[in-house]
């Protein structure tokens, strides 16, 4: 009877997860038809929510975007409710919010699984990353126009930024200085102070206190943008200018992945979540530099597989980040935990990709 009890939640686990990634797989649709207007997309976004949950019968959507409300036909709100905000460049900007009309029994949250949570952030983060990427090319178009003072393609990011995530700015103005002192530019290495803690007063000693020093303000390494801007350009092709911000951006998009990955004790349901992250936000423009790249598939390889040298040798060249989430996609593993796949398993899987990759190159 146990084995029975056994066998019908793991169908009802793996039914739930089918649903769960039918939604995201339809929501990507939509947010991948750039041509669709906006309020279109949001429309089926609401439409294609209740289906991935528990129980669809019951449960209405809510999507809000700068003022704009979206919903599932008109119904009574209730306080079973899930939500999440939707951000662009780390500000609010609207809300998704799930609500069953009927009571139904508690789980992880509220009447809500675990995976349903992990679900409406992924929605959440994937709409942001829309509309993020759709600001950058309305404001690419728009200088496409013939204007009496054209400005760079880079130039209107750094523009950008400082209207919309100005300590975005601030990282990369930091890497543009590093780069410009690799490059062997001294007028950057003054640079280097405007990013460095203020100094304290001369009276004071660094060993009489014990505190962190006062960093510069928002304002301050702001200021200094614009001095970096003009040595850049003195210097600099716009092409490299471009490419390297472009890259920066990117590389900063996917931090995410470098802190749960390059964290040994990160659970494996937090590694699930990075990688079915990076899956859709990779159909949105994500990119990792090849170093980037390597070495987060490392990473992974050595934290889920095996820590063998000549196991990770091999696999480095035969498996991508995107085989690990078809390999998460189809495991079921219990809360916290932070073990690896068994050595039958790695290998298996490891031999599947060697075969695949060798038959599609040849």
């Amino acid at each position: 009877m146990e084995d029975l009890t056994d066998q019908y939640n793991l169908i009802n686990k793996l039914k739930e997860r089918a649903k769960e990634l039918n939604c995201l797989y339809e929501i990507q649709e939509l947010l991948n038809d750039s041509d669709k207007p906006a309020d279109e997309i949001l429309t089926g976004i609401v439409k294609a929510i209740p289906p991935g949950w528990q129980y669809p019968d019951i449960c209405k959507a809510k999507l809000t975007y700068n003022n704009q409300f979206f919903k599932t036909g008109n119904f009574d709100e209730t306080d079973q409710v899930l939500s999440s905000d939707i951000k662009l460049n780390n500000e609010k900007v609207g809300k998704i919010e799930i609500f069953y009309t009927e009571e139904r029994p508690e789980c992880d949250e509220g009447p809500f699984l675990k995976e349903e949570r992990r679900l409406i952030n992924t929605i959440s983060e994937q709409i942001g990353s829309f509309f993020f990427h759709k600001e950058l090319k309305s404001v690419f178009d728009e200088e496409k126009q013939p204007q009496k003072e054209k400005k760079s393609e880079w130039w209107i990011i750094l523009d950008l930024l400082k209207k919309t995530d100005p300590k975005l700015l601030i990282r990369i103005s930091r890497k543009m200085v590093n780069y410009l002192c690799w490059k062997g530019i001294k007028e950057a290495e003054e640079l280097y102070e405007y990013f460095e803690p203020e100094k304290l007063p001369e009276t004071i000693s660094y060993k009489d206190i014990n505190s962190p020093a006062k960093a510069k303000s928002e304002s301050d390494s702001l200021n200094i943008t614009k001095k970096i801007i003009e040595i850049s350009n003195k210097y600099l092709s716009e092409k490299e200018i471009f490419d390297n911000i472009s890259k920066w951006i990117k590389e900063d998009q996917s931090g995410f992945l470098v802190n749960i990955l390059g964290n040994m004790g990160s659970s494996f349901e937090e590694i699930s979540s990075v990688i079915e992250r990076f899956h859709h936000l990779e159909n949105q423009g994500l990119e990792l530099s090849p170093i980037r790249y390597l070495n987060l598939k490392v990473t992974l390889i050595r934290r889920l597989l095996s820590d063998s040298p000549d196991f990770v040798n091999i696999a480095k060249n035969f498996i991508d980040i995107e085989d690990f989430y078809e390999l998460i996609s189809s495991t079921i593993y219990p809360v916290n935990s932070h073990g690896k796949y068994g050595g039958k398993s790695s290998g298996l899987f490891l031999s599947k990709n060697i075969l695949q990759k060798s038959y599609f190159s040849d």
